[in-house]
């Protein structure tokens, strides 16, 4: 770094300068770093002359004419195509397509691979899950006829649906929703709405949109009483038949009940969920025994 000199002069003529940090005043500096042909540095004028490119004549800096004579542009073109020391007879520019479909693929599948773009390459016998072509015939679903996979016999919602539900019962679930929609269920409802005077026994909450008439002895338990007398019938195959008989069993329409809103409803021992538990604990008790 420069130091700060105060008094400073010049160390040819002696003279004081103002400016510290200098060493000559400024007649002596002039001669010293003179222009031109006096200067100490003067090659020929070489920076002043201007030079041109051989090829494409474009004007270029002197240290690019001096090393080879050209500007950059030309000299990329050497090094491309023909001229370069890499060239293959132009086999990256050459396009490519596949054996079977005729798409543009690239040279290294064309030239080392099979010769295939991707997907014809993974069809048929080339394809590693290939199993002697069982793969190309097509299944259709038993039940609805939607195309499905060769190791399927349904699809996925007929597969589910009937027996093959895991919580199939043998068709109870349709009889149970068809003895609820008779006019007899319908009747049983309202007796029990205008003997209790639409109100909930329990808040004491009246209404007639939020209330249900809950069984006291559970429906599910009735139903089964039901199966039971008629064992001889299909709940399955014998629905309009058993539907029928429903009408005329009394227990169903002589049966108990209460009115309830829908919050005081959930809270009943046999409600939903809950009752279907005990359905389950009561199964595996009589497995047991």
């Amino acid at each position: 770094m420069r130091t700060w000199r105060k008094n400073n002069k010049c160390q040819d003529c002696g003279i004081s300068i103002d400016h510290g940090a200098r060493k000559y005043c400024r007649q002596c500096y002039l001669k010293k770093h003179v222009n031109g042909k006096e200067n100490s540095h003067y090659k020929n004028g070489a920076t002043l002359i201007q030079h041109y490119c051989k090829e494409c004549s474009n004007q270029i800096s002197l240290s690019g004419f001096g090393k080879t004579g050209i500007c950059r542009d030309c000299a990329s073109k050497k090094r491309t195509g023909e001229n370069s020391s890499n060239w293959k007879g132009g086999v990256t520019k050459k396009q490519y397509y596949c054996k079977e479909c005729n798409e543009k693929i690239g040279i290294q599948s064309a030239l080392r691979g099979s010769g295939l773009c991707r997907s014809c390459g993974k069809t048929g016998e080339r394809n590693h899950y290939w199993k002697a072509g069982r793969k190309r015939i097509q299944k259709y679903c038993k039940d609805c006829n939607k195309p499905i996979s060769y190791a399927s016999i349904r699809c996925k919602s007929c597969a589910k649906k009937g027996a093959g539900s895991p919580a199939w019962r043998g068709g109870v679930t349709t009889l149970y929703k068809r003895i609820r929609e008779l006019t007899e269920y319908f009747q049983w409802r309202s007796d029990i709405f205008k003997r209790d005077n639409w109100t909930c026994q329990t808040c004491n909450k009246k209404s007639e949109a939020d209330i249900i008439a809950h069984h006291i002895k559970p429906f599910s338990e009735l139903l089964q009483e039901f199966l039971k007398e008629h064992s001889q019938y299909s709940t399955f195959e014998d629905k309009a038949i058993l539907t029928r008989l429903a009408k005329k069993w009394k227990p169903f329409w002589e049966a108990e009940g209460i009115t309830l809103c829908k919050k005081c409803h959930e809270l009943t021992e046999n409600y939903g969920w809950k009752q279907f538990n005990i359905i389950r604990e009561a199964e595996k008790i009589m497995q047991e025994a």
